[in-house]
């Protein structure tokens, strides 16, 4: 049905994509190798957010309790 479709949009068959096959150790190899880059993304991400949370335990304390020693809008002026 494909080539039909090609053939009549004036696009030659050979175009076509052909099969990829791989012996079973390069499947292996291809399989390992994703999962591989996978866990060391996975393991970069978490160690990423325990960071920041680190980071935030330690700085966002304070930045918080200096904003809340910030003087209230005066509902006078907006009048």
């Amino acid at each position: 049905m494909l080539n039909k479709r090609l053939e009549s949009i004036g696009t030659a068959a050979t175009a076509l994509p052909t099969t990829i096959r791989l012996a079973n150790d390069s499947w292996t190899l291809l399989h390992d190798t994703v999962v591989e880059v996978m866990e060391s993304w996975r393991s970069w991400i978490s160690m990423e957010s325990k960071h920041i949370q680190q980071m935030l335990n330690t700085h966002a304390v304070q930045m918080a309790a200096s904003f809340g020693n910030a003087p209230l809008d005066d509902p006078g002026e907006l009048s």
